[in-house]
């Protein structure tokens, strides 16, 4: 074990061990079923200067997401507050004829890549959701035009959750950076301390109301419907500037206390874009949020805290530099805790790559792109390897504090400290039994080495990283007994067929060493996207993890006959 991984699995040792478990992630599976664990890495997909298929463009970068292991994206549907409307931003879908009465109902019912895109298998479903029939907001509206967005949002939720039952999908119904419209029109740039009306605040308050009234009502209305969950929430950008004076007026203190939602979103550049200040300055961020929307939240939202990431990622074109401080970024929300955190956007808009995206104008993935899908798939590692040998979701705890680490971390890592970990679930000699039986030394059990590994067990040294239990299966998998009980070919077989879940030459390398070689293979990191949105542990993701040798063994003679 090197010296780096003895670090990591303390650190993740001790804070499991010394902090409570907390929220939705600590959940265990005494049923066979797990509650969700969201994954905290997506993106979101607008306008595109390059398509790489003749799929239409929301559902190619959707598709990409997907390969990386995203379990969240963002679109939108109808205009947004600037008057742009969804063929603005997705030019290839067809336009709804003018002469007829439009809704977002209408337009998703009639537009089959929105629907395409419902059916793609999502968790989170992120959505700019504006009424079309030529509404956008403005400050004059008659309360005909506040009962017309109602009533498209209220109709649109219950379409979601009609159309969606039974799917464990989760739609956000939200807006746009909601303080660029609180100072529309407002002298903000030469004068970063100008103070909004109080006839503004409270015409904002009285507009975000009537859209969550609207989405609370839609979901209420069916109590009968399960398996399908509708939110809605505000989104926020301006929150240093109240940090540093409080009496300065925006939404996240004039609006937020003041009003109903399910959950708060921040567009967070002014955080994350301060590198220097990271993870210190999204932190304070967040928990700024947090703080004024407490009160008013509906405490409907289950997956974690009810602020998320609508947008980060350092603006002007991707360079190495700038995707180190992306990292850094994502490092800090997801350590933070937001379960959903949306990198602006997956492809460039401009021909020379001058916006931040994930592929680069001629449709290469970047180094952006490798961030997010490498933090995605440990992620998935982390969820996988806890269920597996912990017989639990990670604690809220193990997932900020890997999100903080996983470019420090390798599948190897985590399955490490997921065995050592299983001491919350069975005895050293439970653990031992199932181990020298799965690796088929059965006739071992009870047996001198069997006893010297049980009590060194006992001994184990957890700050040095001696006799653990990983250290002893990499002690079993050296063995000459081992050896003499699998041999190489059959061994090799399974970790292709198991592990890494597809043919590949494997290197010269003891099997200890091989073994952590096949789970830091890329094959084993695809092969977990089989089980994205899995609430349980089916037979094939528990050998994929377990080293069951006896069974694959009996499955290879069943096969043969």
């Amino acid at each position: 074990m090197t010296l780096r991984g003895i670090c990591n699995a303390l650190f993740l040792l001790a804070v499991a061990a010394f902090l409570p478990l907390a929220g939705f992630a600590a959940d265990s599976a005494d049923s066979g079923e797990f509650a969700y664990f969201p994954i905290r890495g997506a993106a979101q997909g607008f306008k595109w200067h390059k398509k790489l298929t003749d799929e239409p463009g929301l559902i190619e970068q959707a598709r990409q997401m997907l390969d990386i292991g995203c379990d969240a994206f963002k679109t939108m549907v109808g205009p947004d507050v600037g008057g742009k409307g969804y063929r603005d931003v997705y030019p290839d879908m067809p336009e709804l004829p003018r002469e007829k009465k439009n809704s977002m109902v209408r337009l998703v019912q009639n537009t089959p890549t929105y629907q395409e895109f419902f059916d793609l298998p999502f968790k989170f479903f992120v959505i700019w959701a504006w009424p079309t029939n030529d509404i956008t907001f403005s400050w004059d509206w008659e309360q005909a035009t506040f009962d017309e967005e109602y009533q498209q949002l209220y109709d649109f939720t219950r379409y979601l959750m009609e159309t969606y039952q039974g799917t464990g999908k989760v739609f956000l119904l939200g807006n746009w950076e909601t303080d660029h419209v609180l100072m529309s029109g407002l002298d903000q740039v030469a004068d970063p301390k100008v103070q909004p009306s109080q006839e503004r605040l409270e015409y904002l308050r009285r507009w975000l109301n009537n859209r969550q009234k609207a989405v609370e009502d839609g979901r209420n209305s069916l109590p009968e419907i399960e398996g399908v969950e509708v939110y809605h929430y505000v989104e926020v950008i301006t929150i240093q500037p109240v940090i540093e004076d409080p009496t300065l007026m925006r939404v996240v203190n004039g609006v937020l206390p003041y009003i109903r939602m399910d959950l708060v979103s921040n567009s967070a550049y002014n955080s994350t874009n301060h590198t220097s200040d990271l993870p210190q300055r999204v932190y304070d961020h967040m928990d700024c949020i947090l703080k004024n929307a407490e009160k008013s939240l509906t405490g409907a939202w289950p997956y974690g805290p009810p602020v998320f990431i609508s947008e980060f990622g350092i603006p002007g074109g991707y360079t190495p530099q700038k995707g180190a401080r992306n990292r850094e970024a994502l490092k800090a929300c997801a350590g933070w805790g937001s379960v959903i955190n949306l990198f602006w956007e997956v492809y460039s808009q401009t021909p020379d790559n001058t916006d931040s995206a994930l592929f680069q104008s001629d449709g290469t993935p970047n180094g952006n792109y490798e961030m997010l899908r490498d933090f995605n798939f440990r992620m998935h590692t982390l969820k996988n390897a806890r269920r597996v040998w912990c017989r639990r979701n990670p604690t809220e705890q193990e997932a900020n504090n890997q999100a903080r680490l996983y470019d420090t971390l390798t599948n190897a890592d985590i399955l490490r400290d997921s065995i050592n970990l299983s001491s919350e679930i069975m005895s050293d000699e439970e653990f031992l039994k199932t181990l020298f039986t799965d690796l088929r030394l059965g006739d071992q059990i009870g047996q001198s080495w069997y006893q010297e590994l049980l009590a060194k067990l006992a001994r184990a040294d957890l700050q040095y990283g001696y006799n653990t239990r990983y250290a002893t299966l990499g002690a079993i998998l050296d063995s000459d007994l081992f050896a003499a009980a699998v041999p190489q070919e059959e061994f090799a077989a399974y970790l292709t067929r198991r592990v890494i879940n597809q043919p590949v030459e494997l290197p010269d390398l003891g099997r200890r060493d091989l073994y952590e070689w096949a789970l830091n293979h890329p094959g084993f990191d695809r092969g977990n996207l089989e089980y994205r949105l899995a609430n349980n542990v089916p037979d094939s993701l528990r050998d994929k993890y377990s080293l069951k040798l006896q069974q694959f063994q009996e499955g290879s003679e069943h096969e043969n006959h």
